[in-house]
């Protein structure tokens, strides 16, 4: 029996926004370079060089993040520290405030993801049933928002 597979990625609005937010920090950085290069402060001008750098791998990190959704597990895909929760060792699902994202919690981990996923509700309640199939819900915390916790889990 093959598993059904579902491939969640940030929205392309999303990852427009973290350019801007790349080109909005990372333009003054270089600028910044330059104009220490220019003084003669070549110290400050490839410090400020590698801060950009970093910058760009973080927008990277950031724009690489992926989440899927199995018959029997949930994974953040990522380079750094991806990571598996299989549904039966699920304790916690926040369903989000007006100030947090949304989360799955097990005894070690936790994976987050947020409107700005692709059919975010599609994961959300992807997580409830599968969930629900192999463990009672009241076995799980629920928490954040309570709309969010009625619509998606219908109680």
């Amino acid at each position: 029996m093959e598993q059904e597979e579902k491939e969640f990625s940030l929205r392309a609005k999303s990852k427009w926004g973290m350019f801007f937010l790349f080109s909005l920090v990372g333009g003054p950085m270089l600028y910044a370079a330059y104009l220490n290069y220019n003084v003669g402060e070549t110290l400050f001008a490839v410090l400020m060089v590698i801060l950009f750098l970093l910058w760009a791998v973080v927008i990277v990190i950031a724009v690489g993040y992926k989440i899927k959704l199995t018959d029997t597990s949930l994974h953040r895909q990522g380079l750094i520290s991806p990571s598996i929760i299989d549904f039966k060792d699920i304790k916690a699902i926040n369903f989000g405030s007006t100030w947090s994202n949304f989360y799955v919690e097990s005894d070690d981990k936790k994976i987050f993801f947020g409107k700005d996923f692709n059919n975010y509700e599609t994961i959300l309640q992807g997580i409830v049933d599968e969930v629900r199939e192999v463990k009672d819900l009241e076995e799980v915390e629920l928490l954040g928002d309570p709309e969010n916790i009625e619509e998606y889990v219908g109680n």
